[in-house]
């Protein structure tokens, strides 16, 4: 294990055993740790945490893990990449007057100070376990442009999110779903009731991408083996996200069999409790259920049951408010899963058309505006003549339509080719910053159809030169 203890020892200048170190991961509980394990007489109690995600949990119980009983001085938040061992950020969670992270900051530049008050009737040797509340957090950007869409697919998903537990946007490659969803979610948390809710969404949404190999352990939960060789159930995404009071995105949700994985999940979606497993491998363990609830918000029932195995049962209740949202790439359903009747009844289906030109044009501006910020002698004329003719001929001509994702990313293309790349031909960049997108679309099409959308963009419309098409062409060969 990475020693943090030494290191933070080493950084402090106190003796080594008053630092306790435990590496928490995404369905373990701050409290339980700081409480059952390790050296209890420790002052310091470091939790290293490679999703940043967590970083709310240790916030909301550093004040009862500092509490006057457990003679803890601070808490500390190592913030570790995966797999690494090199500490990227220190959070320091002491009371007013403490010096730790003063100290701490001497040997390490990224330390933040959180001042917190110490519970004062925690006692150290009683599990904690807590709700937590945090504020609305932006989850895009402060300079994030908002997207291009038709206002009524924007109106279609929030009124799916108001109406259904569960939402799929459905649509090509490139037309923005996930950033929609993430969108839709910003916006919920500024105005509840406009997407019928009682209350703002909490903290940031849980975005997963399920794989090929998922079953329904990894999207719910179930049995695994633990350190010590016993079966324990470990809650999946969907009940990590129950827990957390937080959305759940599923992106790109078909690269996995949703059909297989889903299990009890269908019988959820149809609002009806469904029981999942036991939370040791014994008869007599907690038994563990899934329900809808009536309430707005979540709850989740007897939840010191997944560490102790005792009997009973644990509930997780998903309010109201609670939303399952994915993202559906149409294109790929060909060679991926499809969704069957069963599923998708249980999802509200938005789809997510490419945009139309002139929409497109409003997308493109901002992007030009960049171009010409960075690079004031670019002829920002021939670059939108040549991207909105691009996509203009993809939109008209060619199956299957995708997004305008790779056409908006060519004037970035062309800017860092323009900065990095001396004299370099402007309609080289063009040429090349389409082709890094459209490249296996071109690819995959019949000569015919090649030669038609040739005659539209290099003889008709002359968006690419004929020198550039060859190039262009000699290189589709190897993208397929």
């Amino acid at each position: 294990m990475v020693p943090f203890s030494q290191y933070l020892t080493e950084a402090l200048g106190d003796p080594e055993e008053i630092v306790y170190t435990t590496r928490v991961g995404k369905s373990s509980t701050v409290a339980s740790r700081a409480v059952q394990k390790g050296n209890k007489n420790a002052s310091i109690f470091v939790v290293v945490l490679a999703d940043t995600t967590l970083q709310h949990q240790v916030a909301a119980e550093a004040p009862n893990i500092i509490g006057a009983k457990s003679g803890r001085k601070a808490v500390v938040a190592a913030i570790v990449p995966h797999e690494a061992r090199d500490v990227d950020a220190w959070t320091v969670y002491e009371p007013a007057g403490g010096t730790i992270a003063d100290r701490l900051r001497e040997n390490h530049d990224q330390v933040e100070r959180v001042e917190v008050v110490p519970t004062a009737d925690t006692d150290a040797d009683t599990e904690v376990e807590l709700e937590f509340d945090p504020p609305p957090v932006v989850v895009l950007p402060a300079d994030h442009e908002r997207l291009v869409v038709d206002e009524r697919i924007r109106r279609m998903l929030r009124l799916a999110i108001a109406s259904s537990r569960a939402v799929m946007l459905i649509g090509p490659p490139g037309t923005g779903k996930t950033t929609l969803l993430l969108e839709a979610f910003q916006d919920a948390q500024e105005d509840p009731g406009a997407y019928g809710l009682a209350a703002a969404p909490k903290g940031t949404p849980l975005v997963v991408t399920p794989e090929e190999g998922w079953t329904s352990r990894e999207l719910v939960g179930g049995e695994t083996v633990d350190d010590q060789g016993h079966l324990r159930f470990k809650p999946g995404y969907v009940l990590d996200a129950v827990r957390d009071k937080t959305w759940l995105i599923l992106d790109e949700a078909n690269r996995a069999d949703m059909d297989r994985i889903f299990g009890g999940l269908l019988t959820f979606l149809s609002g009806r409790a469904v029981t999942l497993g036991r939370a040791a491998g014994t008869s007599d363990a907690a038994t563990i259920r899934l329900e809808p609830s009536d309430e707005a918000d979540n709850e989740v029932v007897n939840p010191e049951g997944l560490v102790d195995g005792a009997g009973g049962e644990i509930v997780y209740r998903a309010g109201r408010d609670w939303k399952l949202l994915g993202t559906y790439n149409a294109l790929d359903a060909h060679r991926v899963f499809r969704f069957g009747q069963a599923l998708g009844r249980r999802f509200a289906r938005v789809p997510v058309p490419a945009i139309d030109t002139g929409q497109f044009h409003e997308a493109l501006a901002p992007r030009l505006d960049q171009l010409t910020e960075g690079q004031p002698n670019v002829n920002v004329d021939r670059v939108q003549e040549v991207v909105e003719g691009l996509y203009a001929a993809h939109l008209g001509l060619l199956q299957p339509v995708v997004g305008p994702a790779l056409f908006l990313a060519v004037p970035g293309y062309v800017s860092s080719g323009l900065a990095l790349g001396g004299d370099v031909d402007l309609e080289q960049l063009l040429l090349e910053g389409y082709l890094l997108g459209a490249g296996p679309l071109l690819a995959q099409l019949e000569p015919k159809t090649l030669d038609t959308f040739k005659a539209r963009v290099v003889t008709a419309e002359q968006l690419i030169g004929e020198g550039q098409w060859e190039f262009l062409e000699s290189l589709l060969s190897t993208l397929t």
